[in-house]
């Protein structure tokens, strides 16, 4: 009896070991799909080869690296996206230490494509599914991405000081007094302008030769090729003797200054920003006291205007680009190639990117030509894109 019932037994469960059996393959088969390259859900699936020399023999050893290598170059390839050339190179240390250190934080799961030895040599290709958005996250966090600064113009600061009655010097003196000029260009140069040299706008007659500059054109454009300048800045800055009582100023001199030019563009003459301000200088000699005013104006205008004219060059020399129907990484580096060797543009900035669209600051050469026709003719051209609208400085494409 045990020995006909364990045959029956053999018999019954054949059928649910066989079932069993296929299952299992069943799912063995499906835990083993490969991840395909291109964006999916959380981030974006990259293939990418790294490659590490056996060393003395020891081939586990070269594997473990090879691997280790190329899910660093696929965490890399994802940098390159957010980070410029330049700003990869400046920070290169702290990318190093904090991003490609780490790159088993960025990667959700990976599969290795292929492997093997190689002479000297083992390498390992791997598609690794990458999470953009942690990235992004800690690149901004690690203070890697900024904008660009605009590329800043050759300046030439040509400001008289005037100075009104009761002061030892006025605008009919022999000598030309610059303590505002001189002071306006040191704040320019702080803010990373270059300012031609003082003694070459004094030595050029710029001086008496800007009125007819100012209103014309072709005089403005023959002045700045002279001085090797792109803008030239402008006015007249004014001190007076303050009149109070001088038992209220302890004996002290006091003059008040006040400030008014104007930049303008050498090749068009077109004025592009305006700049006022008023300040004090106290001291007990007149003299210094009157230079103190002077200086103290022509820094705070040169504060004002640096600021202000970066803003306006800034939003000029520069293009808010959207682009959709981005099909995933490998579309978003074509485009971003295609725009940086388009000639007029100097850098890059990605502001956003979710694997579909994407937002980007396209700044263009200072003073330079290129505008958002331009530019979307390059894309049409290149890329075969569809144009969407193009208003101001905005242009929105869609990839085919």
């Amino acid at each position: 009896m045990l020995l006909k019932k364990s045959g029956l037994s053999r018999v019954s469960y054949r059928p649910i070991f066989l079932l069993l059996a296929g299952a299992i393959g069943f799912i063995g088969c499906a835990s083993s799909e490969r991840l395909k390259v291109g964006a999916v859900p959380g981030g974006e699936v990259i293939e990418a080869e790294g490659s590490c020399p056996v060393v003395s023999g020891d081939v586990r050893g070269a594997k473990e690296c090879s691997l280790r290598d190329a899910q660093k170059k696929a965490v890399e390839k994802v940098v390159g996206v957010y980070v410029s050339a330049k700003t990869r190179v400046e920070k290169a240390v702290t990318i190093e230490q904090n991003i490609l250190a780490n790159t088993q934080g960025y990667i959700s799961k990976y599969d290795v494509v292929k492997e093997g030895r190689d002479g000297d040599y083992y390498n390992t290709t791997v598609r690794a599914l990458i999470m953009f958005q942690k990235i992004s996250d800690d690149l901004k966090s690690l203070n890697v991405l900024r904008e660009p600064s605009v590329g800043l113009p050759r300046v030439a600061v040509i400001v008289s000081d005037l100075v009104g009655k009761g002061g030892k010097t006025s605008g009919d003196d022999t000598e030309l007094h610059t303590y505002a000029a001189n002071s306006m260009g040191e704040s320019l140069i702080k803010a990373g302008y270059k300012v031609v040299d003082p003694e070459a706008v004094m030595a050029a007659k710029a001086y008496e030769s800007i009125d007819e500059a100012e209103n014309n054109p072709s005089a403005m454009n023959k002045l700045g090729t002279k001085l090797n300048a792109e803008i030239i800045i402008f006015g007249d800055a004014k001190a007076s003797p303050v009149q109070m009582d001088p038992s209220m100023l302890g004996g002290m001199k006091s003059y008040r200054a006040t400030l008014s030019a104007k930049a303008a563009r050498v090749q068009t003459g077109e004025v592009i920003q305006n700049v006022s301000g008023q300040a004090s200088g106290l001291d007990a000699v007149e003299d210094a006291a009157l230079q103190k005013a002077l200086e103290t104006v022509g820094k705070k205008a040169g504060d004002d205007l640096g600021r202000d004219m970066h803003n306006r060059l800034l939003k000029e020399a520069s293009i808010s680009l959207t682009a959709t129907n981005i099909s995933g990484f490998t579309a978003l580096e074509e485009l971003k190639k295609t725009l940086s060797s388009t000639s007029g543009v100097r850098d890059l900035f990605l502001r956003s990117f979710d694997s579909n669209n994407a937002n980007i600051d396209v700044y263009l050469e200072a003073l330079g030509k290129v505008g958002v026709s331009d530019l979307a003719s390059r894309l049409t051209d290149s890329l075969k894109v569809t144009v969407v609208r193009m208003e101001g400085n905005t242009l929105e494409v869609a990839l085919p």
